[in-house]
């Protein structure tokens, strides 16, 4: 049966709707417009009535494209405007020097550097003041602000940096408030704060959630560092958001009476005192009120994470505290030939009739010549008669006894020396474990935290190819490709041990146990170390080298860990680096000698990452790859694998590349 045309035409609607809001230009727009406005307003913030660095720093820590030039330009406009053209000469120099780094810099390695660009930033931002500086009279309160401005510009981009790439909550929060101190320098027409309204809305609006006073308490203090008011709005703010918070649950009458209230003061203030600030305030009061607020349907669910992440830290730090009491193993049991004659002594000559002379008058003599058996006794692992000097033996009435006696006490000790090697390896094993099975508590607590989505601007194309050591023979070679969340991505190569079914079970193990960790939450170098200690409690001999990629499909970065692997190429238009050197691989150790290697690549711009197994790495694999012109990734990895065979061990390529979503 044919529906109505209501019934068609609303899911087209919507989904039109859906599909403008989601185009890449929209998308495009609507960055660009908020860079401007964010740099815009940014630009009034101050401090007791001196420009502080926050606008360029929005400008330090976008990725070079139109929204980087909108906020650029918004931050020279906002200056003029806030500042006029005489003080703004220095922020607009910092803003055109920046922009110029993040041109230079752009498509380095430099750049994906977390501290890089906050550094360039406050560096730029201390020198420019200085210049400034010294074509002034000069006074010790202007210097102590130069050097103030540069120190603050640091953990300032450092937090818009956080916000921006990764959505953290506080960060986002932080951002919000900087952009409310901005506005509140701002009044329009005289009459209006937009920056005291907005604080005073977001404070009631935000009163439910659980760093809701905060919120308001950060947005006051803003508010009063720039000057806006002189009243205290930081305490008005806390107030207003109790309020609120006690006027939200099933009492919304009460709430629009409240607002109401809160209109007309606001018109009483403007009308009979003339106070822009009190007014602003009751504006953003009564705004605020309107928003009929709820009690979160998951506040509960809220506290039981909460607790949950406590819970989870707090087990997390006693394992940490068990390590820590472990570290301190046994001494080490030392070969000492003297330990062994004296053991022997006690034995075999103390109910000897000479033992008064030998061990009491002639003492010195009979250790001189027992002393000459070190040498022997390192070297042979025991002694004979022969051995023993003619001195002693001619003395001795118990030589082969004492012989006896002595090998037994030296196979006794190296047993002592042996158990305590073993047990110090098992205390290590037991801290390893220990300091691995607290960090996987502590990832677990963070992943339970809240935060904005992260937005997806890359997806991910792979190539994978493999064969065996010799036909009608089973690979070692095995991988694994799974998704940890919309912007994580895994990718596990595994070798076994040489080539057949022993390799083949080798490598399906690690790859599973890596793989089952990672998605569990699991950091890669933790999921690694606890596969090293695997491989030590089996001790069956049977190993496999690891390749893990981790990939970042939001920021366009990727994190190599490589452990007894063979090399890795990244390709950069024609040139390729390779990665990785020789070693062990994972289950022959432990200790800080015996961990994977990690390498951070960007894949921000077409470099195509490419894993190999022992069988396809070496210098014609670097060649073939340097020489490849096409875009085509699984045929890439075939003409990688097979231009190898035959080969003397299985071979296995990865190709991996990222391309911009839109």
């Amino acid at each position: 049966m044919r529906g109505t045309i209501k019934e068609y035409t609303r899911p087209d609607l919507r989904s039109l709707r859906t599909r403008l809001v989601s185009l890449p230009v929209m998308q495009v727009i609507a960055h660009t417009a908020a860079a401007f406005a964010c740099a815009f307003f940014l630009s009034g913030a101050s401090a007791f009535g001196a420009w502080l660095p926050c606008t360029f720093c929005l400008c330090a820590i976008l990725p070079l494209g139109l929204p980087f030039l909108a906020a650029g330009a918004g931050a020279a406009i906002g200056s003029v405007e806030y500042w006029g053209i005489d003080i703004a000469l220095a922020p607009i120099c910092i803003v055109l020097l920046i922009m110029t780094a993040v041109a230079i810099f752009n498509n380095t390695v430099a750049m994906e550097q977390p501290l890089f660009m906050p550094l360039i930033t406050g560096g730029l931002t201390l020198v420019t003041g200085l210049i400034f500086f010294f074509d002034v009279p000069f006074s010790l309160q202007q210097l102590c602000l130069v050097f103030l401005r540069g120190l603050l510009a640091v953990p300032v981009c450092l937090i818009y940096r956080k916000a921006v790439t990764e959505r953290e909550r506080t960060a986002l929060l932080l951002s919000l408030v900087s952009v409310l101190h901005g506005l509140c320098g701002r009044t329009v027409f005289a009459l209006f704060n937009p920056g005291l309204a907005l604080a005073m809305a977001v404070s009631m609006i935000w009163a439910l959630q659980s760093d809701g006073l905060l919120l308001a308490a950060l947005c006051g203090l803003a508010a009063d560092v720039s000057g806006a008011a002189s009243l205290p709005v930081t305490a008005v703010l806390c107030l207003a958001s109790e309020t609120s918070r006690l006027l939200a649950v099933r009492r919304t009458l009460l709430r629009f009476l409240a607002a109401a209230l809160c209109g007309l003061i606001a018109l009483i203030s403007l009308a009979v005192f003339q106070n822009d600030a009190a007014f602003s305030l009751c504006f953003g009061a009564a705004a605020g009120l309107c928003v009929p607020l709820r009690q979160p349907e998951n506040a509960t669910a809220e506290l039981a994470s909460r607790q949950i992440q406590q819970r989870l830290r707090s087990i997390a730090n006693v394992f940490s505290g068990i390590r820590a009491d472990n570290r301190k193993t046994q001494t080490e049991v030392v070969l000492d030939p003297d330990q062994i004659f004296d053991r022997t002594a006690e034995r075999v000559c103390r109910g000897c009739l000479l033992f008064h002379s030998c061990w009491e008058s002639s003492a010195e003599e009979t250790c001189t010549a027992l002393r000459q058996l070190g040498s022997v006794i390192h070297m042979h692992g025991g002694v004979e008669q022969e051995d023993f000097p003619a001195s002693f033996t001619a003395r001795c009435r118990h030589m082969e006894q004492f012989t006896a006696t002595v090998n037994e006490e030296l196979e006794l000790l190296l047993c002592r020396r042996q158990y305590k090697r073993s047990l110090a390896e098992h205390r290590l094993l037991l801290q390893e474990q220990m300091d691995c099975t607290a960090g996987i508590l502590r990832s677990a607590a963070e992943s339970a935290a809240w935060r904005l989505p992260i937005p997806v601007h890359f997806r991910l194309e792979t190539g994978f190819s493999t064969r065996a050591k010799e036909l009608r023979c089973r690979s070692g070679d095995q991988c694994m490709c799974a998704e940890l969340s919309e912007e994580i991505t895994y990718i596990v190569l595994c070798d076994g041990m040489g080539t057949g079914e022993e390799a083949e079970r080798a490598g399906k193990k690690s790859a599973k146990l890596l793989m089952e960790l990672l998605l569990a939450g699991c950091a890669p170098t933790d999921a690694l170390r606890l596969l090293n200690t695997a491989y030590l409690v089996q001790a069956d001999g049977v190993f496999s080298a690891v390749d893990v990629l981790r990939l970042d499909l939001s920021r366009g970065q990727a994190e190599l860990y490589k452990w007894g692997s063979s090399a890795s190429y990244l390709k950069r238009f024609q040139n390729v680096k390779t990665y990785g050197k020789a070693a062990p691989p994972p289950g022959l150790g432990i200790g800080k000698e015996y961990r994977p290697e990690k390498v951070q690549l960007s894949l921000r711009h077409g470099e195509i990452l490419v894993l190999t197994t022992d069988g396809a790495a070496g210098e014609k694999t670097c060649e073939r790859l340097r020489s490849y012109v096409g875009a085509n990734l699984p045929q890439l990895a075939g003409y990688l694998v097979h231009s190898t065979f035959p080969g003397t061990d299985d071979a296995s390529v990865i190709a991996v590349r990222l391309y911009p979503k839109h």
